[in-house]
């Protein structure tokens, strides 16, 4: 919806992920308005921008990110002000961001929501709550009314696509295509049989191993990894450090306050559920970013009233932290024109380098210039790059001005020829340099579908 609406208002989806990077930033720091005063929120919008806002892969890419994040501020912001003042605002805000996570990442939504929902049955158990009645009219019917418009939409949207309302779309998907489960305790599923190689490739040559390691020790290392790199980094984990020498010796969980309690238990039972995942990358924990963001800023709080002796060193520190995330920002900014070299991975959060254009754009803005409409047959080298992906195609096929399609050889091939008669048709060697497009003529030797001794 976000990348729909960004084609039909501004153009272009991109200008979608652009302007939900600001409703993320925004959401955050109305978030924070609900657990630290005004200043802090304020800050830990800013850090937002600096950190996931500008340079990560979250706003660069349609890898996705901003959805589940805009999703858990909601629901975390809407949390305190609920049990301050129950008001039917508040639950609208909450249902909307539990509607949100459960359309971006309904998994990993609904662990971030479970402690939520512990949270407020405690509230509601409570003596010192508001009465029943108002509970019940200000915050379980607001609530009850979204998730049931969501559930509905949900349900009719499984309906229209799969044929059945109680089955999602990525059933179908895994059911086509996965031989990797996708939580560690599943087991494989047999190969299925595909029409391509480069769907052969992406499934069941480059999933398994991600798969077994998951699966052990060294899966926990490489989750914990992209989880700091991303979300952390130096900058931000130097306030989470210096608790161990803010803290006297005698601290114990008792003297934690219960709001700080719940954010740590949440955070625990979030980081646990997504060890579970078969695969992981930061885009998969993106509730996380409020449950960091907040406890970050409260380790700060606590921090700048440190002293080494007579010195105000916590103070310093603090000050400190967002001093090196914008000279780290505006390292970023001047890295290309400066040369400075940067890393190739899209995972980290302010080094991260886009994967190179590899020629689709070019290819698909010259055949818009052209009159009519378009067919381009793509043709795959054997070592082609799996994310390189060039066949995908508009909402509505029909009326699009150029449709993309894989090679599957000459009979299947001319199915489509016959299928979009009226339209010009072009064969495309996607993996050569430059990618080569040239009218179709007939069939070569096909290439790039899986045959029977291939299986």
């Amino acid at each position: 919806m976000i990348l729909a609406a960004g084609k039909v208002i501004a153009g272009h989806p991109f200008w979608g992920t652009w302007f939900s990077v600001g409703v993320m930033c925004a959401a955050l720091c109305w978030m924070l308005q609900g657990w630290l005063p005004a200043g802090w929120a304020m800050l830990g919008g800013l850090l937002a921008i600096l950190r996931y806002g500008a340079t990560s892969y979250w706003a660069n890419s349609y890898w996705g990110g901003l959805p589940g994040a805009i999703g858990g501020a909601l629901v975390l912001g809407a949390l305190p002000r609920i049990q301050r003042s129950p008001q039917a605002r508040h639950a609208l805000v909450m249902g909307a961001g539990l509607a949100i996570l459960a359309n971006s990442r309904p998994y990993e939504g609904f662990a971030f929501s479970l402690p939520v929902a512990g949270a407020l049955l405690i509230w509601v158990l409570k003596k010192d709550r508001p009465e029943l009645r108002v509970v019940a009219r200000r915050v379980v019917a607001p609530l009850a009314l979204v998730l049931a418009l969501t559930g509905g939409a949900v349900i009719y949207n499984n309906w229209r696509v799969t044929g059945n309302p109680l089955r999602l779309p990525y059933q179908v998907d895994l059911e086509a295509n996965a031989v990797v489960p996708y939580m560690i305790w599943q087991k494989l599923r047999p190969e299925p049989r595909y029409h391509h190689e480069v769907m052969r490739e992406m499934f069941a040559l480059q999933a398994p191993p991600a798969y077994y390691r998951a699966r052990g020790l060294a899966g926990l290392e490489f989750k914990a990894d992209r989880l700091w790199r991303f979300f952390l980094g130096p900058a931000l984990t130097l306030p989470f450090l210096m608790l161990l020498f803010v803290f006297p010796r005698d601290f114990s969980w008792s003297n934690i306050s219960r709001r700080k309690r719940f954010l740590l238990i949440a955070g625990a039972a979030f980081l646990i559920a997504v060890a579970l995942d078969s695969f992981w990358e930061p885009y998969y924990a993106t509730p996380l970013t409020e449950l960091i963001l907040c406890l970050g800023l409260l380790a700060m709080r606590r921090l700048q009233f440190w002293r080494w002796g007579s010195k105000r060193v916590g103070l310093f520190l603090t000050r400190a932290i967002p001093v090196i995330c914008v000279l780290t920002f505006v390292l970023r900014l001047a890295a290309q024109p400066l040369h400075i070299p940067l890393s190739i991975s899209y995972v980290p959060a302010w080094d991260q380098t886009p994967r190179s254009e590899f020629g689709r754009a070019r290819v698909l803005a010259a055949l818009e210039r052209l009159a009519g409409r378009q067919l381009v047959i793509v043709r795959y080298a054997p070592n082609h790059d799996v994310f390189n992906e060039w066949v995908y195609n508009e909402p509505d096929i029909e009326t699009a001005k150029v449709v993309w399609a894989r090679d599957m050889g000459p009979a299947e091939n001319q199915e489509l020829l016959d299928y979009f008669k009226d339209r010009q048709v072009f064969r495309l060697e996607a993996d050569d340099n430059p990618p080569r497009l040239s009218a179709y003529k007939g069939p070569p030797a096909m290439g790039g579908q899986v045959k029977e001794s291939g299986r």
